[in-house]
């Protein structure tokens, strides 16, 4: 169940396969079309092309970006931390601002509390700048490969 249902309408989101695929809805693209341009084995990473998708609403294309930007913030604003890796998961009915989960992975040797402190502030940061990243796509200002 998802948050867009309402079961006092007798509305429910659900479908056969689980998928949008059956509404003729698939958005399939080429594989190679992640918005940093590599295929990556072993690492986090997400299906959806970044390419052609709604630049306002669509989360495999924003989150994409987000994710990126909040892990190259943090390796690059944060001395403790060699690596990152973000990973931001929506829910029907939630803001683009507002995942259901944001998590962060670190490759660091310790990390003390006022680290995990700025990690926090970065995320925010990047997730409260939606409606720029938004802009900066349909002004063309930010590619997506």
């Amino acid at each position: 169940m998802n948050a867009a249902d309402d079961e006092s309408a007798d509305v429910r989101y659900l479908t056969v396969t689980g998928t949008s695929a059956e509404a003729g809805d698939d958005g399939e693209t080429g594989g190679g079309n992640r918005s940093s341009g590599l295929i990556i084995p072993y690492r986090v990473m997400t299906m959806e092309a970044a390419a052609g998708k709604n630049p306002v609403t669509h989360v495999g294309k924003l989150y994409q970006l987000m994710s990126t930007d909040l892990s190259r913030r943090i390796v690059s604003e944060i001395a403790d931390i060699d690596a990152a890796e973000c990973l931001l998961v929506s829910q029907i009915g939630r803001p683009v601002c507002d995942p259901f989960l944001a998590d962060v992975a670190v490759d660091a040797h310790a990390l003390r509390p006022a680290t995990r402190c700025r990690i926090e502030q970065l995320a925010a940061e990047v997730l409260g700048n939606a409606a720029a990243l938004t802009d900066d796509l349909l002004h063309g200002r930010r590619q997506v490969f």
